[in-house]
């Protein structure tokens, strides 16, 4: 008979382990191998319930979609996916990090815009564009715009 696993205790147990993990090694050390083995989990199963950093700014994208910026905390995020908050940052560096990626992934391509339709074409094109980014997104609108660090 198949064994019957909870998998939200699952998660947080493993959560728990990548916690302990980075705060005894470091974010840099505490691998998911590192995890899994302290888990005791297979590596895969660990990637299972932590698919990669996109799950991550997908989930604050929605929150932020839901409730504006204000809605996005590091310890609301980290309920909404199921781990604490520390295991967290074992995908962003910090709030700030994450605000950067959510506006990056929130903000889609340039429309391509056909030189010879005219500017005037264009511009039309480029700001309907940028109006139905904000429509579906409109915390962008409250993201701080700062140049690239050098």
């Amino acid at each position: 008979m198949p064994r019957i696993v909870d998998h939200a205790e699952r998660r947080a147990a493993i959560a728990r382990s990548a916690a302990l993990a980075i705060a005894e090694l470091g974010l840099e050390q505490a691998t998911m191998r590192e995890i899994a083995a302290r888990s005791g989990v297979a590596k895969g199963i660990v990637e299972h319930y932590f698919a990669n950093r996109d799950e991550v700014i997908a989930t604050a994208v929605a929150l932020a979609d839901e409730d504006g910026l204000a809605g996005v905390s590091m310890p609301r995020l980290a309920r909404r996916l199921g781990m604490t908050q520390n295991a967290l940052y074992r995908y962003v560096t910090s709030k700030d990090d994450l605000l950067v990626l959510m506006g990056d992934a929130a903000s889609p391509a340039i429309p391509d815009l056909d030189s010879a339709a005219g500017w005037q074409a264009n511009a039309r094109t480029w700001t309907r564009a940028s109006l139905a980014r904000y429509v579906t997104h409109p915390w962008l609108l409250d993201l701080r715009m700062q140049p690239p660090s050098t």
